[in-house]
């Protein structure tokens, strides 16, 4: 008998519009992940910085204050952040195909 906790990763959603997260739920409910929302960049970097730990950050490009790239920059740059969210995707649903590579 297997007494090992199932891994279940977690997926951080970062977008400045409630309408979004909502629809990026809808479409990663099916995953076998826990589905963690941040309504800005600083609100994201604050998740990485206390310690949780995310296999796949999702970023809005387009953000007030601090957009999805700056976020993206910050997270890569700091130790702990860089660590603590492994794989960055920047979203945009006005822009057919973005990549940029973190």
């Amino acid at each position: 008998m297997n007494t090992t906790p199932k891994y279940i990763p977690k997926i951080l959603i970062v977008d400045d519009r409630p309408a979004n997260l909502v629809a990026m739920k809808q479409m990663l409910k099916h995953l076998e992940a826990e589905l963690v929302c941040a309504g800005s960049g600083n609100e994201a970097l604050t998740l990485a910085l206390t310690g949780e730990h995310f296999a796949l950050c999702l970023l809005d490009v387009m953000m007030p204050v601090m957009d999805g790239f700056e976020t993206a920059e910050l997270l890569r740059q700091n130790e702990t952040t860089s660590i603590n969210c492994r794989a960055i995707i920047l979203v945009n649903p006005s822009i057919p195909l973005l990549l940029r590579h973190y």
